[in-house]
């Protein structure tokens, strides 16, 4: 899969990129909605979204392929064991939500809210005890170790005060990535190119800083998903999807631009905000 992408080429220390972001916004998101689930078991939450769907977190679409190229050692394998479990509670959890709720191609069940909100808390100590095994890989260093490390801290963060989940107002706040921004925001309102999965998209430049872009207009990304933006000029810049919401998404450079790099030297406006989440208001 990964050799048709146009940008990244196998066997890459890239693909161990992938693997981490995906299983990052994975635990993340898994915490949320094991807080989400617990406040609508004790009637803290009245209102259900129109799709719940979109606050889960999405099973893996690159986990396994990324595996197979990055070809880990037997030192590995009990992590790579531990992903595969904490990814099947995932899907399990999500299969109980969407049938609870009703969405197409969820599983019907007769499942309580609370044995829902179980199975999501089930995953979640799986996806940290995976956390925990990925400290220890000598593949995880540098900046690789540094988001990880900020991601596990949020997830512990998230588990022990829900409150940072839902606030005392109904309106839930999901962590699309929920790191320390290291760069500074530039505003945009461009169009540019993006190419994944050998399809062009045009979509809409929101902001762009060393590290990576903000773009809407376009459903048909994925978190993970690994994507070459391609801007007027004409340069080509592979970078890999980090979170989604409806036509929303942020995307990361694999290597960071330049500080003087004419993408940055455009006139713009600043935007200091983190862009670690959205809110959603469920209470009307």
């Amino acid at each position: 899969m990964f050799d048709r992408i146009r940008g990244l080429r196998r066997p890459h220390k890239r693909h161990w990129q992938i693997v981490l972001i995906e299983f990052q916004n994975a635990l993340l998101f898994s915490v949320s909605a094991a807080n989400i689930l617990d406040a609508i078991a004790n009637g803290r939450l009245v209102r259900i979204p129109g799709s719940i769907d979109s606050f889960l977190p999405h099973e893996p679409r690159y986990f396994s392929a990324a595996i197979d190229e990055l070809g880990f050692d037997t030192a590995a394998d009990d992590c790579v064991a531990s992903l595969h479990e904490f990814y099947a509670r995932l899907s399990f959890a999500r299969q109980l939500t969407q049938g609870y709720f009703g969405i197409p191609d969820g599983s019907r069940n007769s499942h309580d809210i609370n044995s829902i909100a179980g199975a999501w808390h089930c995953a979640v100590a799986k996806a940290l005890s995976s956390s925990h095994i990925l400290f220890g890989l000598s593949s995880l260093s540098g900046s690789h170790l540094q988001r990880h490390r900020n991601a596990h801290a949020t997830a512990i963060k998230l588990r022990s005060e829900p409150s940072r989940s839902i606030l005392g107002d109904g309106t839930v706040v999901i962590p699309l990535w929920m790191e320390s921004r290291v760069h500074q925001r530039l505003r945009r309102g461009s169009w540019v190119f993006i190419e994944a999965t050998e399809l062009r998209y045009q979509v809409f430049l929101n902001d762009i800083s060393q590290g990576g872009v903000g773009l809407s207009s376009c459903s048909s990304l994925s978190t993970g998903m690994p994507i070459v933006v391609i801007f007027e000029d004409g340069r080509r810049i592979p970078a890999v999807v980090i979170w989604v919401h409806g036509e929303r998404s942020g995307a990361r450079f694999l290597a960071s631009l330049d500080t003087d790099d004419p993408l940055l030297g455009l006139p713009a406006s600043t935007d200091t905000g983190d862009g670690t989440g959205v809110t959603c208001n469920w209470s009307g």
